[in-house]
């Protein structure tokens, strides 16, 4: 069998076992709150004004998002491809995951084994913080930043283990970082201590030879040549952005950002509890190993230097005030290898080869059969049920087709998920009113979860009630105004 045959083989496994997890009903709910509702109405609007650098929200620019646009430039593509919607929305963050664990997958293949390989796909594939909420199955950043960080970590890796220092890899290295800052900014170089402590530890030497590199410079020029003119740019465009950008990128380590400042451990008991349950203890082990035998094994040794760059990484978030769970999608691939590692050390044990698979099976199963679960349930929890009630209702009542035109929401709080549907029912020339002022008119109908809303509506005007369930109420407006 061909090397291209193989390769293209362990490429269709892999696909295979990630498409039930990452890709199916992953439009199958509706535009969640915050950022995932953000890039999907910035990306529409920006598609329908031919804006490609700066986000544009009710048809001007918009400070609140400050990322880079490389998630919108992706979801304006699907867009105009498939229409606007979750699908079109969603699908940059899980092809970028599914391309997160391929390169995985052939990275520990051509320093491990194919075996090891699999199971650390595996481990991916089924780490619930790796593909779920606000990662792989929504239209967020994360998952991109995450797959340019991956491959700027192994070309890193693969430049020191092949001892190739003046390689041209190091420029695609800063090419992919160049990519991750386009993605998500200053999250791009937070694993930068982590390489320069690894390149401190390769001795005197290796630095050196990395610092006569050509390509060295050319991939710093390009970096500092993509940073400077992004922001520069968008500066000169939108006026003021370079402050906001200092203010809520750069100083949310140690400022506290929309009241998300979190505990030091918050990310290790996130990772502990819930978004890496299954392979936790595993990959704490997998770095205890490679600390006391990195000296004298080299696998032993990329282990080690895959921690590094997890560890410190971890540190960095844990040590930031500002701290959202999702910020650790990043270190998974990482995770995924070193717990795989351990795994390997115990199929060693196992004489037999078929005894090895059944082995890998049993581990699996499990975990797999939950992450299944986990992405196609697609569920609200109480919160999100009663904080985003006008969401879900518009999103079925567009699925359903029913005939909402000239109905007004009111609502206080976020609005742009519901303007995702707006945009949706303006689309089958259906138009749906939003208001944040309670000023009801006599004869609207209008569509209402806020109890504080309905209690204004309800004291003030005489109504009867359309419809009424899952915490959403919809009100004819009468003729007669209580005094």
């Amino acid at each position: 069998m061909s090397n291209k045959l193989h390769n293209f083989l362990w490429f269709f496994l892999i696909f295979i076992l990630s498409f039930p997890i990452l890709f199916l009903k992953i439009e199958n709910f509706s535009f969640r709150l915050w950022d995932e509702s953000m890039f999907a109405i910035n990306s529409i609007e920006m598609l329908n004004q031919g804006s490609w650098l700066v986000p544009i929200y009710n048809g001007i620019a918009d400070m609140w998002n400050s990322k880079p646009p490389m998630t919108n430039w992706l979801q304006m593509i699907f867009i105009k491809i498939l229409g606007f919607n979750e699908l079109a929305v969603r699908l940059p963050s899980a092809i970028a995951s599914f391309f997160t664990i391929l390169v995985t997958f052939f990275f520990v293949k051509k320093h491990f084994d194919s075996l090891v390989a699999l199971i650390s796909s595996l481990i991916l594939i089924t780490s619930l913080g790796f593909v779920g909420f606000h990662t792989s199955r929504t239209g967020d950043s994360d998952a991109i930043v995450t797959l340019f960080l991956t491959i700027s970590s192994f070309i890193f890796l693969d430049i020191l283990f092949k001892k190739d220092y003046t390689s041209y890899k190091l420029a695609l290295f800063f090419l992919a970082i160049s990519f991750a800052f386009l993605s998500k900014s200053i999250m791009a170089f937070l694993f930068f201590p982590a390489f320069l402590s690894i390149l401190l530890l390769e001795g005197k030497d290796v630095l050196k030879k990395v610092f006569k590199s050509k390509y060295l410079y050319f991939g710093l020029a390009t970096l500092l040549g993509v940073v400077l003119s992004f922001l520069f740019v968008r500066d000169n465009l939108q006026k003021g952005y370079l402050s906001y950008f200092v203010n809520n990128d750069l100083l949310r380590t140690v400022n506290e950002i929309e009241n998300h400042k979190e505990p030091f451990l918050f990310y290790i008991k996130n990772l502990f509890l819930y978004r890496y349950e299954f392979w936790f203890v595993l990959s704490i082990i997998g770095i205890g190993l490679s600390l006391f035998r990195f000296k004298d094994d080299i696998k032993m040794k990329l282990v080690f230097y895959i921690s590094l760059i997890l560890l410190f990484y971890l540190v960095i978030i844990s040590a930031s005030v500002t701290k959202l769970e999702w910020y650790d999608m990043p270190i998974f691939p990482f995770l995924s290898i070193v717990a795989a590692v351990v795994i390997d050390e115990l199929m060693n044990k196992i004489p037999n080869s078929k005894f090895k698979l059944v082995f890998v099976l049993v581990i699996f199963i499990f975990p797999y059969r939950i992450a299944f679960g986990k992405s196609q349930s697609n569920s609200f929890n109480s919160y999100e049920q009663k904080n985003e009630a006008t969401e879900i209702f518009l999103y079925r009542s567009y699925l359903e087709s029913k005939n909402l035109n000239n109905y007004t929401v009111y609502h206080s709080g976020y609005p742009r998920a519901i303007e995702c549907y707006i945009h949706k029912f303006n689309e089958v020339k259906q138009n749906i009113n939003l208001t944040f002022v309670p000023d009801f008119q006599i004869g609207e109908r209008v569509i209402i979860s806020r109890d504080s809303l309905k209690q204004i509506l309800q004291n003030k005007y005489a109504y009867d009630i359309e419809f009424d369930e899952k915490n959403v109420t919809i009100y004819n407006i009468k003729g007669n105004v209580r005094d």
